[in-house]
C-alpha cells in the first residue's frame, strides 16, 4: 500500500492519515496510536468525535467503501468528502466524488458539487448514514445516491433508438 509521508526536515518522515483512515486501521489491528502511552480505540474515538461533529457519519461511509474494495482518499479539493478509486491511485483516476450528507443540502450546493465533479470527469455520490450514533458498529447503514445529469436531447435519442428497435 502506498501511504503519504511528509519530511520533517530532520531526516525523519511522518505518516499523514485522515482521522477516518487512522480509525479504520486501528479498528483492524494495523495501527497503534500513542500519546505518551498507547491510546485505545475508544479513547481515540472520543477525540475524533470532539474534533469533527460529522466524524461518525464520515467514518461509516469510509468503512463502507473500504470494505467494498475501494481505495478512499480525501476529496476536499473537489468540494466533497472522499474520492473513490477502483484501483491504485498512482495508476488510475478516481471514479467518484462522495459527499456525506448529515443535514439537508441546498440544491445550489448539490449543483456546485455536481458541476465540479463533472468538470474533472467524476461521478457524484451522495451518502446518507442511519444509526450514526452507532456508526462504529455494524448497526450503521449507508445509503448511496448516484447523481446523474439529465440531458433531454440524450434522453430523446435513447428513446428514439428504443422505439426503432421495437418497430422491427
Amino acid at each position: 500500500a502506498v501511504v503519504s509521508t511528509q519530511s520533517t526536515g530532520d531526516g525523519t518522515e511522518q505518516l499523514v492519515l485522515l482521522a477516518v483512515e487512522a480509525c479504520y486501521l486501528v479498528q483492524n489491528g494495523c495501527l497503534q496510536l500513542h500519546q505518551g502511552n498507547m491510546l485505545t480505540l475508544d479513547d481515540a474515538w472520543d477525540v475524533w468525535v470532539k474534533c469533527d461533529t460529522e466524524f461518525r457519519e464520515k467514518y461509516a461511509v469510509y468503512k463502507y467503501f473500504r470494505d467494498k474494495g475501494y481505495v478512499v482518499r480525501s476529496a476536499v479539493k473537489y468540494g466533497g468528502d472522499f474520492l473513490l478509486y477502483t484501483g491504485d491511485p498512482n495508476s488510475c483516476h478516481a471514479a467518484y466524488v462522495t459527499k456525506v450528507v448529515t443535514k439537508p443540502l441546498q440544491w445550489t450546493a448539490v449543483n456546485a458539487l455536481r458541476r465540479v465533479s463533472e468538470s474533472v470527469a467524476k461521478e457524484t455520490v451522495l451518502c446518507y448514514v442511519s444509526n450514526s450514533e452507532n456508526s462504529n458498529s455494524p448497526d450503521a447503514t449507508v445509503t448511496t445516491v448516484l447523481l446523474k445529469r439529465w440531458i433531454p436531447e440524450r434522453e430523446r435519442e435513447l428513446t428514439d433508438k428504443k422505439i426503432e428497435s421495437t418497430d422491427k
